[in-house]
């Protein structure tokens, strides 16, 4: 292969990285617009994991102000696991938070609240 073919190679090879950037460019610029407006909050983590938050929302709109350590115990869910999902639920506005102490503590957010 003589230097003139070696350096079309090049080129070519640096037309095709030049082009999957925009793409990605332009994939990136698209997904940034749909989770500023908020469309992929759900698809992420859906609510109704296994039904583990229509029995925490029970659990919510009866004892209110639990911790999220309380919460998993009586879930019977594992702690780490519990903290995080409740942790997306408060970002997906959900449940709220109140602290008492070094405590947080969960409450439900209700549909009038959240405007629903």
């Amino acid at each position: 292969m003589s230097l003139s073919e070696k350096i079309d190679v090049l080129d070519l090879i640096i037309d095709v990285l030049k082009e999957h950037e925009r793409e990605l460019n332009d994939l990136i610029g698209r997904l940034e617009d749909v989770i500023n407006k908020g469309g992929v909050k759900i698809a992420i983590m859906p609510p109704a994991y296994n039904g583990v938050y229509h029995q925490l929302m029970e659990l919510l709109r009866k004892k209110g102000g639990l911790s999220g350590s309380e919460i998993a115990r009586r879930l019977e869910k594992h702690d780490a696991w519990m903290r995080g999902y409740l942790y997306a639920l408060q970002e997906l506005g959900l449940v709220k938070t109140r602290r008492l102490g070094s405590a947080i503590l969960y409450y439900p957010i209700e549909e009038e609240e959240r405007g629903e």
